[in-house]
């Protein structure tokens, strides 16, 4: 993102990858003053002080100090997700097959794998050089690879069942980039595309991402058709939310994006890891309420809040019977609270209440989301993070259709929907 507040489209199509959305984010935070802690090094703070930390590349936490102690003034949390589900080049060699290169791939997170059928493909991610302790980043500029489907003359079985590939063997990519013969194995194929010597790559972590742009149509009113929407759209209104908001407030605002959601969050960088509480005992300390040691922290977690902000299933014009209409958010119509009894996210009264009052102050659309019983669904970070910290959270999100599909469709205007919803009634909470 440049100093300038960037498009969503803008976002999307330069963060491929979790390590490229939280790079763009980075420079975006110190464009605008923050300045980066390291994990490494002790902390300092204060009131009003702009800093955020990085783990691994792919998680990010960003804060603005309160004009109050922690202790009694607490936090205000959005937290999102830096990952999308995707397919991911496996490593070792291109393999060949009646003469053409063959990338073998992974299933990353559950994609709705016929929507990556027949798409051209860029490959990105961070390698690790010899002699260098931080990974590099990269990104193909042009397509590298395209999945194939089979003709639908000679596949009886998807004509009359519908297409459900393998993902074993039938997600795998034809072609290697630029360096076509000269390629033999994937780390070839990344020194092409990246610019270095194969030999010097020690460690990759890769990812396929579709490479057509992300468009924006019919104006404000209209809507997005993007890769990576979830959860993106989630990061990039956050963040905003964050910086474009002059008040002063007691209590801190913080956005925590992690990676992993799409696998379960049990990774180093995911919200099942402790990142977010040990970053808040930090800071906790770093703002000067040290003499109280850990009885200062668990007080913060009790004057908290944290919503958990993730892409909802929106009405489908076509599948009007997968949701049930007064309890499923129409694209542009605002963004949606969302409850389940059953912990797939997290609910609270109280503070539901209190974004709902706040909202209608400030004239800002909001909807609800709840399953059909009979169909259920997915989760999000909301119950992992609250219980992990022990902290009252919501769930909420923008509508989107289409979600993890390689290209979902969110509304236009549910972008400034979000911007207001999580800057005026969320992080405005006293």
């Amino acid at each position: 993102m440049s100093d300038e507040t960037p498009s969503l489209v803008d976002f999307i199509q330069a963060s491929p990858t979790p390590y490229h959305a939280v790079r763009v984010m980075a420079d975006y935070l110190v464009a605008r003053g923050f300045a980066e802690l390291s994990e490494k090094d002790e902390w300092t703070s204060e009131p009003g002080a702009r800093q955020f930390v990085i783990r691994g590349g792919k998680s990010i936490i960003a804060w603005i100090g309160g004009t109050g102690p922690l202790a009694s003034s607490g936090l205000r949390i959005v937290g999102a997700h830096t990952d999308s589900p995707c397919l991911r080049p496996r490593t070792g060699a291109i393999k060949t097959s009646f003469g053409l290169p063959v990338l073998e791939t992974s299933v990353y997170g559950s994609p709705i794998l016929p929507t990556w059928l027949d798409r051209d493909l860029g490959i990105a991610g961070a390698i690790t050089m010899a002699g260098e302790d931080e990974p590099r980043l990269f990104a193909s500029a042009e397509p590298v690879a395209r999945t194939a489907t089979l003709a639908i003359h000679l596949d009886k079985e998807s004509r009359e069942k519908g297409m459900k590939p393998n993902p074993h063997d039938k997600m795998n990519c034809i072609g290697a980039g630029k360096c076509g013969d000269d390629c033999k194995s994937v780390r070839d194929l990344v020194a092409s595309v990246a610019g270095v010597a194969a030999a010097d790559i020690r460690a990759m972590d890769l990812y396929l991402f579709d490479h057509d742009a992300p468009v924006a149509t019919g104006g404000e009113a209209g809507f997005i058709s993007s890769a990576r929407l979830d959860n993106l759209f989630s990061c990039y209104t956050a963040l905003r939310a964050l910086t474009e908001d002059d008040a002063t407030h007691a209590a801190t605002r913080m956005v925590a994006m992690f990676d992993a959601e799409e696998i379960g969050s049990r990774t180093w960088l995911g919200a099942m890891t402790g990142f977010l509480g040990q970053t808040i005992e930090r800071l906790s300390a770093a703002m000067g309420d040290a003499g109280e040691g850990r009885e200062a922290f668990h007080r913060a977690i009790a004057h908290s809040f944290l919503l958990s902000f993730d892409m909802a299933h929106a009405n489908h014009p076509f599948f009007g019977d997968k949701l049930q209409h007064d309890n499923a958010p129409n694209l542009n119509g605002g963004v949606a609270l969302k409850r389940s009894y059953r912990g797939h996210y997290a609910v609270s009264a109280r503070l539901e209440g209190k974004i709902r009052e706040l909202a209608g102050k400030h004239g800002i659309p909001v909807q609800d989301f709840m399953y059909r019983e009979d169909l259920g669904g997915g989760s999000s970070i909301g119950p992992i993070a609250s219980a992990e910290l022990g902290m009252e959270a919501i769930d909420a999100g923008a509508g989107l259709i289409g979600m993890h599909s390689i290209r979902e469709i969110a509304g236009a205007k549910d972008v400034g929907h979000s911007v207001d919803l999580l800057s005026k009634a969320f992080f405005a909470i006293p």
